[in-house]
Protein backbone atom coordinates (compact mmCIF):
# COMPACT_ATOMS: atom_id res chain seq x y z
CA UNK A 1 0.00 0.00 0.00
CA UNK A 2 1.47 3.32 -1.08
CA UNK A 3 1.44 6.18 1.39
CA UNK A 4 0.73 9.71 0.27
CA UNK A 5 0.41 13.01 2.08
CA UNK A 6 -2.13 14.15 -0.51
CA UNK A 7 -2.84 11.25 -2.85
CA UNK A 8 -4.98 13.26 -5.28
CA UNK A 9 -2.25 15.84 -5.88
CA UNK A 10 0.70 13.43 -5.76
CA UNK A 11 -0.76 11.11 -8.37
CA UNK A 12 -1.89 13.66 -10.96
CA UNK A 13 -1.00 12.71 -14.51
CA UNK A 14 -1.19 14.11 -18.01
CA UNK A 15 -3.39 17.11 -18.74
CA UNK A 16 -4.51 17.55 -15.12
CA UNK A 17 -0.90 17.81 -13.96
CA UNK A 18 0.00 20.22 -16.76
CA UNK A 19 -3.06 22.38 -16.02
CA UNK A 20 -2.13 22.58 -12.34
CA UNK A 21 1.47 23.47 -13.15
CA UNK A 22 0.33 26.18 -15.58
CA UNK A 23 -2.06 27.63 -13.00
CA UNK A 24 0.70 27.75 -10.38
CA UNK A 25 3.21 29.23 -12.81
CA UNK A 26 0.77 32.02 -13.65
CA UNK A 27 0.15 32.66 -9.94
CA UNK A 28 3.90 32.81 -9.25
CA UNK A 29 4.39 35.23 -12.13
CA UNK A 30 1.54 37.41 -10.86
CA UNK A 31 3.36 37.66 -7.53
CA UNK A 32 6.69 38.42 -9.24
CA UNK A 33 5.04 41.26 -11.17
CA UNK A 34 4.46 43.02 -7.82
CA UNK A 35 8.17 43.15 -6.99
CA UNK A 36 10.19 45.97 -8.59
CA UNK A 37 13.25 43.78 -9.20
CA UNK A 38 11.21 41.25 -11.20
CA UNK A 39 8.97 43.90 -12.79
CA UNK A 40 12.05 45.38 -14.42
CA UNK A 41 13.35 42.05 -15.69
CA UNK A 42 9.99 40.91 -17.00
CA UNK A 43 9.43 44.26 -18.71
CA UNK A 44 12.90 44.09 -20.29
CA UNK A 45 12.12 40.58 -21.58
CA UNK A 46 8.71 41.73 -22.85
CA UNK A 47 6.86 39.15 -20.73
CA UNK A 48 3.57 39.58 -18.89
CA UNK A 49 1.28 37.13 -17.15
CA UNK A 50 -1.02 37.05 -20.17
CA UNK A 51 1.88 35.71 -22.28
CA UNK A 52 1.95 32.51 -20.24
CA UNK A 53 -0.59 30.11 -21.71
CA UNK A 54 0.97 26.72 -20.96
CA UNK A 55 3.54 25.15 -18.67
CA UNK A 56 6.21 25.06 -21.37
CA UNK A 57 6.12 28.87 -21.62
CA UNK A 58 8.39 28.88 -18.56
CA UNK A 59 11.30 28.77 -21.02
CA UNK A 60 10.39 32.32 -22.09
CA UNK A 61 11.04 33.74 -18.62
CA UNK A 62 14.34 35.50 -17.91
Amino acid sequence: MAMFWNEEMETLRGKKLEDLQTKRLKWTLSQAEKIPFYQERLRAAGISNSDIQKRDDITRLP
